[in-house]
């Protein structure tokens, strides 16, 4: 799939506006720029742009916000799903 323009004009400035929280500590369940978890994060800074997505990896890997593209066409910005070896769950369980 190819990116929209759209797509393409946020993604410097997501990137931008993400490296503002380096540093910030990891907090379990954590959603505000006192402290972090993975899904915490990326919720934060999309809403920061305007994009509203659920809390939780499980819950923004289902959204049908955004669209999902082949590992070989992913961009700067893009957002990464993982299922960790620990996890008992069927669907991933971290997400960057």
């Amino acid at each position: 799939m190819n990116y929209s323009d759209q797509t393409r004009s946020i993604a410097r400035p997501l990137i931008a506006h993400a490296r503002k929280y380096l540093g910030v500590p990891y907090a379990w369940g954590g959603k505000t720029p006192e402290g972090f978890d993975c899904s915490g994060l990326v919720c934060w800074v999309l809403g920061e742009l305007g994009i509203s997505l659920p809390e939780g990896s499980q819950g923004q890997w289902a959204s049908e916000v955004g669209m999902k593209v082949h590992p070989s066409q992913m961009q700067p910005g893009d957002v990464v799903f993982f299922d960790t070896p620990s996890s008992e769950q069927p669907a991933p369980n971290h997400v960057g």
